[in-house]
């Protein structure tokens, strides 16, 4: 299964950010995440796999959190920062407000989401984009 979080795109005469795979060994096998220089991440794979030719990093501070998660400790993702833009400007809020605000072990209604981000008829919307949550390890 993958996750691609947001699209690389190749805009003409634009200067692509340096991008990274960090491979963890985990429980049930590989994860891979992509991330760019900036530690901003912009794919998530359950398959371990990394494309041809890219480059692979360690990311100490990721794969600590990724260990801990794996042992059933409480983590908290909040502080990455993930490629959004890619996404329509509803779900990238939607998906920032909880990455933010929905913690490990908690539960968070689509109608208190659909209230915080100020959209209060919003909680079925709120709903199919959770639903298509292609990264629920960093968006619960």
């Amino acid at each position: 299964m993958h996750w691609t979080v947001s699209a690389k795109l190749r805009l003409k005469n634009a200067k692509m950010p340096k991008s990274y795979y960090l491979l963890e060994n985990m429980p049930w096998g590989m994860f891979t995440v992509g991330y760019y220089e900036n530690h901003q991440i912009f794919y998530a794979s359950l398959d371990g796999i990394i494309p041809r030719g890219a480059l692979q990093r360690g990311w100490p501070q990721l794969s600590s959190k990724l260990q801990q998660y794996a042992a059933g400790e409480p983590v908290s993702f909040s502080d990455l920062t993930l490629a959004l833009t890619a996404f329509p400007q509803f779900t990238s809020q939607v998906m920032t407000y909880l990455q933010h605000n929905c913690a490990w072990g908690s539960t968070c209604t689509y109608g208190e989401v659909a209230l915080a981000i100020g959209k209060p008829k919003a909680a079925r919307a709120i709903g199919q984009v959770m639903a298509r949550n292609q990264i629920p390890l960093f968006v619960p």
